[in-house]
């Protein structure tokens, strides 16, 4: 069973802050409000107090670029790791403000899994279990689409032709972008491993959290600035609301650079490492003509360790046809920037070759 949920998107508004023309303006009005600020006990906790003045600053800024109101900004802003993230929630308050339709649908799964336990005997024996899950999806129509989508839409409802319907049916698709979360999405995430943790007590809301995040960096991610990711996302265990369960603040001039290794089915099939300024590099596997060698060893994330080190357009798409031939385009990796699908990942490094 199905369940449509419609998120109304409010009408189009964009505050008006101090204008940002002047980026030293902008700087100085950001430190005067921060000293102002800082004691106030209305804003949250994180950004309290006169050690905290910096992720104050910059969160006022970051405020400011997206014509946020400061009191908002500051409950949906969180430094993780020295990077300032925003919760999902924010990020479709900006989508809808920039005139995208979002909306989630809910269905109820049975997932079924082997077990394996000992029986009377000490002999292991496997068994199947199975179990209730929800696979949350996040669907965005485009501003800029959203007419066609309620004129098809209207028409479909007054279609009696079966192959009108069909075709009515397909274009409408075409103009909905989905993004889903279900049980296998957590589990290649690895967010499944504490019992007691939010994505086994509440896997409604995190997997709308993901999915939101998800869709709109795919979909719309000019509405997010530079701030495309959520607290979970860069590596923080977080509530069922998003916001992050006991962050060590950083400052976020100051981010730690991730270590990155290349996984591959075996060891005798790794490529040549070399470190370069703490992170590990993989270099391509080449052929004496060369082009790319056999990529087949790989999983995903060797494919996107391979793909971040790639000088060459071919060595991409190389890497590009391998993850479409072996199924991985789909599989979450990991990126400095948190868990992403390989297929957004390549695409991102596509757009730095061009």
């Amino acid at each position: 069973m199905v369940t449509a949920l419609m998120t109304v998107s409010p009408e189009i508004h964009n505050p008006s802050p101090v204008s940002v023309s002047n980026p030293r303006n902008a700087l100085d009005e950001a430190v005067e409000l921060a000293a102002e600020l800082a004691k106030n006990k209305a804003i949250p906790d994180r950004f309290k107090g006169d050690e905290k003045k910096g992720q104050l600053k910059v969160a006022l800024l970051a405020a400011r670029e997206l014509r946020m109101e400061t009191l908002q900004a500051l409950n949906s802003f969180y430094i993780v790791n020295g990077q300032l993230s925003m919760s999902s929630d924010a990020m479709v308050g900006l989508a809808q403000r920039a005139g995208h339709k979002i909306w989630h649908e809910f269905k109820n799964e049975t997932i079924t899994v082997k077990s394996k336990y000992k029986d009377k005997d000490n002999k292991v024996q496997e068994k199947e279990v199975s179990f209730p899950s929800v696979r949350v999806t996040t669907v965005i129509v485009r501003a800029e689409d959203r007419e066609r989508h309620t004129l098809f839409e209207d028409r479909l409802t007054e279609e009696s032709d079966d192959a009108k319907i069909t075709a009515l049916e397909r274009v409408i698709a075409k103009l909905e972008h989905r993004i889903s979360w279900g049980h296998e999405e957590v589990k290649t995430a690895q967010l499944l491993g504490d019992p007691e943790g939010n994505h086994t007590k509440y896997p409604r809301a995190m997997r709308r959290h993901r999915a939101d995040a998800e869709a709109i960096r795919m979909v719309c991610p000019e509405v997010l600035g530079a701030y495309k990711y959520t607290p979970e996302e860069l590596g923080s265990r977080v509530t069922e609301d998003g916001a992050p369960i006991g962050v060590k603040i950083e400052r976020a001039s100051n981010p730690k650079q991730p270590i990155r290794t290349v996984v591959t089915p075996a060891k005798s099939e790794l490529p040549q490492v070399k470190k370069i300024k703490g992170t590990v590099v993989a270099s391509i596997p080449q052929q004496a003509s060369g082009e790319p060698g056999d990529l087949s060893k790989f999983d995903a994330q060797g494919l996107h360790d391979l793909a971040e080190v790639a000088s060459t357009r071919n060595q991409l798409i190389a890497i590009l046809k391998q993850a479409e031939n072996a199924k991985l385009v789909n599989k979450l990796v990991s990126t400095s920037n948190g868990k992403r699908t390989l297929r957004a990942a390549l695409s991102e490094f596509a757009q730095t070759l061009r």
